[in-house]
C-alpha cells in the first residue's frame, strides 16, 4: 500500500510539474509576443504588418477560432484584419453598436454580433480606437474556451499595439505638423523679403503700401526700383494659388526682375524674358497677373504693360482711368503674342492705385463682393493728397464693407503719387 501511495504522489507531482512545466511556457511565448510585437512596432513596421502579426499570434498560437479587428484609418472606421468570418459582416449598423461597448462584452442572443462571442474595446482617453471581436472554433467542445483562457492576455496585447501603433501616428503628425510649419515660417520670411524695405519719398514720386497675408504665406507681390538716374518701375503681380509653390514661383519672378531690369530694357522685352522664365519653372501648372509699369521723371514718360492683372486706377483732375493695355499673365502662355505696351505723358498730380484680387473678391456678410466698382467709387468721390490716406480710404471702405466677415484672400495695395 506504502509503494502506491509513493507512486499516487509521484504521479500527482508529475502531473503538477508538467502543467506548471506547461504554463511556463505558455507565459513565456506571451512575453516574447509582446515582445517581438514591440520590437515590431518600434522598428517603423507598417500598420498591415503590426496587425498581421497580431492575427498571427491569435489565429495559430492561442487556436481562437474567429477573430475581427475594426480600427480607425484617416478618421474611418475599417477592418484591418478578419479570419474565420466574412469580412463584409462589419457595415455601418455593426459600428453604430460597436461604439456603444465601453467594456469588455460577452455576447448572447439579445445582441446582434453573432458568430462572436466577446468583444474588447479598446480606448484612449475615452476615445475608441479598435474593437477587437472574437469566438471560439467550435462552441460545443467541451475542452476550454481559447477566448476564455486567455482573454486577459488578448486584451493587454491588443491594447498595448492598437495605443502603440496610434501614438506612433500621432508621433509622425506632430513631426510632420513641425516639419511643416518650420517650412511654413522659412518661405513666409522668404516670401516677406521679395517686398520693398524703402518705398521713394521724393519730389517726383512718393509711395506707400498695405500688405495683409491671408494665410501665412501669401501669393501677392509688389514692387519699386529705381533703375537709373531718372527712371523707376514699379509693379504689382499676383501668383495663381497658395502656399509654399506659389511664394517660391513669385521669389523665381521677383529674382528675374531684378536680374533683367536695366534702362536698355523695354517692358515689353522684361515682360517676354519674364514669361520664358516662369514658363520653365511652373511648367503651365500655375501663372503670375502682373501691372508692370516705368516712369521717367525727367520726360515725364509713364509706359505700362498690364499681364493679365485687374485694371490699375490712375486718377488726377481730369478724372478716374482705369489702365488695362497689356497682354495675357505671365506663364499663360507658351509664346505671349501681341504684348501691347500704352505710353503718355503725366503733367499734372497723378495718383496710382495697384492692387490685386483680395481688394476686389472681399465679401460681406451676403456673398457680395466689393469689386472693381468697389474701387472705383471711393477713388471717384475725392482726390486723396497722399499715398497713405489713399490707402487707408480703400482699405476703411473694406472694413466697413465686409463687416467682420473674414478676408478670403490676400490683401495687397500700393499707392503712387506722381508730381
Amino acid at each position: 500500500m506504502s509503494e502506491d501511495v509513493n507512486k499516487t504522489i509521484t504521479d500527482r507531482d508529475k502531473q503538477r510539474l508538467s502543467n506548471a512545466i506547461n504554463k511556463l511556457k505558455l507565459n513565456n511565448f506571451k512575453l516574447d509576443s509582446l515582445h517581438n510585437l514591440t520590437k515590431l512596432i518600434n522598428s517603423n513596421a507598417q500598420r498591415k504588418e503590426i496587425f498581421k502579426a497580431v492575427e498571427q499570434v491569435l489565429k495559430i498560437e492561442l487556436q481562437v477560432g474567429k477573430a475581427l479587428l475594426v480600427t480607425k484609418e484617416d478618421g474611418q472606421w475599417a477592418v484591418s484584419f478578419g479570419y474565420g468570418v466574412k469580412t463584409h459582416y462589419f457595415n455601418f449598423n455593426t459600428i453604430h453598436l460597436l461604439t456603444t461597448i465601453e467594456d469588455i462584452l460577452v455576447v448572447n442572443e439579445s445582441i446582434d454580433f453573432a458568430p462572436f462571442d466577446y468583444i474588447i474595446p479598446v480606448k484612449h482617453k475615452k476615445e475608441a480606437l479598435a474593437y477587437l471581436l472574437l469566438a471560439d472554433f467550435d462552441e460545443d467542445e467541451l475542452a476550454m474556451s481559447a477566448v476564455i483562457k486567455h482573454l486577459p492576455y488578448i486584451q493587454t496585447m491588443i491594447n498595448l499595439v492598437v495605443v502603440a501603433v496610434e501614438n506612433k501616428i500621432l508621433y509622425k503628425q506632430k513631426n510632420d505638423r513641425e516639419k511643416f510649419d518650420r517650412e511654413v515660417a522659412l518661405a513666409s520670411e522668404v516670401h516677406a523679403m521679395l517686398f520693398p524695405k524703402n518705398l521713394p519719398q521724393n519730389n517726383y514720386i512718393k509711395c506707400d503700401s498695405y500688405y495683409l497675408p491671408h494665410h501665412h504665406i501669401g501669393g501677392d507681390y509688389y514692387d519699386i526700383l529705381h533703375i537709373n538716374e531718372n527712371e523707376y518701375l514699379m509693379c504689382i503681380a499676383d501668383v495663381s494659388g497658395k502656399g509654399i509653390s506659389a511664394a517660391l514661383l513669385m521669389s523665381t519672378l521677383q529674382a528675374n526682375l531684378h536680374a533683367i531690369t536695366n534702362y536698355n530694357n523695354s517692358l515689353s522685352e522684361i515682360v517676354h524674358e519674364l514669361n520664358n522664365k516662369i514658363n520653365k519653372v511652373a511648367q503651365g501648372d500655375r501663372f503670375i497677373t502682373m501691372f508692370i509699369a516705368k516712369y521717367n521723371t525727367a520726360t515725364k514718360l509713364f509706359t505700362y504693360i498690364n499681364a493679365g492683372h485687374l485694371p490699375v486706377f490712375l486718377t488726377n483732375k481730369y478724372g478716374v482711368e482705369k489702365l488695362t493695355v497689356g497682354c495675357a499673365g505671365i506663364g499663360m502662355l507658351d509664346e505671349l503674342p501681341n504684348v501691347l505696351e500704352a505710353s503718355f505723358i503725366i503733367n499734372t498730380p497723378t495718383n496710382l492705385l495697384l492692387y490685386t484680387d483680395g481688394v476686389t473678391e472681399t465679401e460681406n456678410k451676403d456673398g457680395v463682393q466689393f469689386d472693381i466698382e468697389g474701387v472705383e467709387e471711393i477713388l471717384r468721390s475725392k482726390f486723396y493728397e497722399s499715398p497713405a490716406r489713399q490707402n487707408h480710404a480703400v482699405l476703411g471702405a473694406l472694413e466697413r464693407f465686409r463687416d467682420r466677415q473674414h478676408y478670403v484672400d490676400d490683401i495687397t495695395m500700393m499707392s503712387c503719387s506722381i508730381e
